[in-house]
């Protein structure tokens, strides 16, 4: 027969734990389910204390939780957690945390939210430069039919669009991966040429 923590009892267990661990553990009433109790801890530190039957019969987990956007954002994290059962006393179950647990992830949580921050800050520049090379060539300006015009760096920095009108019909040709310097080049080549075409 199952013995599966029930939601009071995971609540009350997980309260003890986090008066036994080192470091200021609090559970957090914003988070967490009838099988999930979430503690918070210093900054982005966060447990979870969980039941469940994938967890097994009569015993808990806790993991370490890591800041929205790691999986999508972040390589070769490591996951810490581990189990125990709910019968132990919650103060052996906060020292198996300490060591198995708390010693692996708190270091690794602050390499992940560093490099969460180092990877919002190099989006936030490409944004800017993207935005700055939109300005720069004029977003959607096309001289036809004089050959190839330039219609704009679209989307990220790097990435520029030619319209091409061959007397019939016209076509798009895009150049990817390019430095902003780069960009910034091909637009003043495709202006020179078109301010040349003009005067003839």
């Amino acid at each position: 027969m199952n013995n599966i923590i029930d939601g009071t009892r995971l609540q009350a267990l997980a309260a003890s734990i986090a008066e036994n661990l080192p470091g200021g553990w609090a559970i957090r009433s914003d988070k967490g389910n009838a099988t999930c109790v979430v503690l918070q801890g210093a900054d982005e530190a966060e447990l979870w204390v969980r039941s469940g039957y994938d967890v097994g019969s009569g015993r808990i987990e806790v993991r370490g939780a890591y800041p929205a956007g790691t999986y999508q954002n972040v390589y070769n994290y490591a996951h810490f957690e581990t189990t125990a059962s709910a019968d132990r006393d919650p103060a052996a179950i906060a020292r198996q945390v300490e060591k198995r647990v708390l010693a692996g992830y708190l270091p690794e949580l602050e390499r992940v939210v560093q490099s969460l921050a180092t990877g919002r800050a190099r989006q936030e520049s490409a944004e800017h430069e993207a935005r700055s090379l939109v300005q720069y060539a004029g977003r959607g300006r096309v001289r036809e039919p004089n050959g190839t015009a330039f219609t704009g760096a679209e989307g990220w920095a790097g990435s520029v669009a030619f319209r091409t009108f061959d007397g019939e019909r016209f076509s798009i040709d895009r150049l990817y991966d390019l430095t902003a310097e780069q960009v910034r080049a091909i637009v003043d080549m495709v202006n020179a040429n078109d301010e040349a075409a003009a005067s003839k």
